[in-house]
C-alpha cells in the first residue's frame, strides 16, 4: 500500500498536467478498486452466513465504486474529454456507501438467529431506499429539473459529507464494541473510511472550484484509501475471524436502536415536505419535490 501511494505521489509531483497523467491516475484508481472488490469478494466463501452477507455487501459497495470510477475513466481516457459536471455517475458514487452501511449493521462478529439475518437484508433495502430518496429529493432537482451547477455541487457535497459521517460513526461504533480478529478488521475499515471521506470531500471542493485534475495531489488520499480497502480483504483471509455469541438483551437493544433510526427517518419526511412546499426554490423544483 505504501509503495502504491509513494508512486502516485511521485508521479503527481513530477509529471505535468497532460493526457498521460490523466490516464495514469484513472487507470491506477480503477486497478486498485478492482483489486479491492476481488480481495473483499474472496471472503464471501466464509462458512458463517452473517459473514457471507457482510462481505457480499462490502464487495457490492466496492464494485459500485469501481463502476463509477470506470465510467469517469471512459470519459477522460477513452473519449479524451473532461467528465461532465454534473456527472451521470455521481448517483452511483453516492449510493455505493449504502451497502457498506448495511454491512456494518449486519455485525458479523455476533451470532444471532436466522430471523435476525433476514432482518439485516431488509435493513439494507430500507437504507438503500432512504438514501436514494434523499438523493432524488435534494440533488436531482439541480441536475435535471432546474439545472444549476453551483447549487448541484454544493448540495452533493453536503449530502455526501453527511452520508460519509454516518458511515464513519457506524464503523467507529462496531470497532469499539467488537473484539478479536473482527476488531482489527473494523479498525482498518474505520481508518480507511475516514481517509476516503477526507480525500473525496477535498477532491469535491477542488472540482467545484475548477482546480482539480485527475492524477493531481488531490487524488493521493483517495489512492491511499483504495489501496487500504484492498488490504482489508487480504487481512480478513489471513485472520479468518469468527463470531461470538450474543445474549437476548443485546439483541433486543439492537432491534430497538434499529427501530428508532427507522422512525427518525419516517418523522423527518413531513419536515422535508414542508421544506419542499415553502422553501425558496423555483416552482418546477417545488412541484417535483412534493
Amino acid at each position: 500500500m505504501c509503495a502504491v501511494v509513494c508512486l502516485h505521489l511521485t508521479v503527481s509531483l513530477l509529471a505535468r498536467h497532460a493526457s498521460a497523467l490523466t490516464a495514469f491516475g484513472d487507470l491506477m484508481q480503477c486497478a486498485l478498486l478492482l483489486c479491492a472488490t476481488i480481495s473483499i469478494g474472496l471472503n464471501i466463501r466464509a462458512n458463517q452466513k452473517k459473514a457471507q452477507l457482510f462481505w457480499t455487501l462490502m464487495a457490492c459497495g466496492c464494485g459500485m465504486w469501481f463502476f463509477a470510477q470506470a465510467l469517469w475513466t471512459y470519459f477522460e481516457v477513452y473519449l479524451r474529454q473532461e467528465a461532465p459536471n454534473p456527472f451521470i455517475g455521481d448517483v452511483i458514487l453516492f449510493l455505493h456507501i449504502v451497502p457498506m452501511m448495511a454491512a456494518l449493521a449486519v455485525q458479523p462478529h455476533l451470532q444471532r438467529n436466522e430471523r435476525s439475518l433476514q432482518r439485516a437484508s431488509v435493513d439494507f433495502l430500507l437504507l438503500f431506499t432512504w438514501w436514494l430518496y434523499l438523493y432524488l429529493f435534494i440533488i436531482i432537482p439541480w441536475q435535471y429539473i432546474s439545472p444549476d451547477v453551483v447549487t448541484y455541487g454544493t448540495s452533493f457535497d453536503v449530502l455526501y459529507t453527511c452520508e460519509q459521517v454516518v458511515l464513519i460513526v457506524g464503523a467507529a461504533w462496531v470497532w469499539r464494541t467488537s473484539g478479536g480478529p473482527w476488531r482489527v478488521i473494523y479498525a482498518n475499515f474505520a481508518k480507511a473510511t475516514l481517509l476516503y471521506s477526507s480525500g473525496s470531500i477535498l477532491a469535491g471542493v477542488a472540482i467545484d472550484r475548477g482546480i482539480y485534475y485527475t492524477g493531481s495531489l488531490f487524488d493521493t488520499p483517495l489512492v491511499a484509501a483504495m489501496a487500504w480497502f484492498a488490504t482489508i480483504g487480504f487481512l480478513a483471509q489471513e485472520k479468518r475471524p469468527a463470531h461470538s455469541l450474543v445474549d437476548r438483551k443485546e439483541e433486543h437493544d439492537h432491534g430497538i436502536l434499529t427501530a428508532r433510526l427507522a422512525m427518525t427517518a419516517v418523522f423527518s419526511t413531513p419536515v422535508m415536505i414542508a421544506w419542499a412546499q415553502f422553501g425558496a426554490t423555483p416552482a418546477r423544483v417545488r412541484t417535483y419535490r412534493v
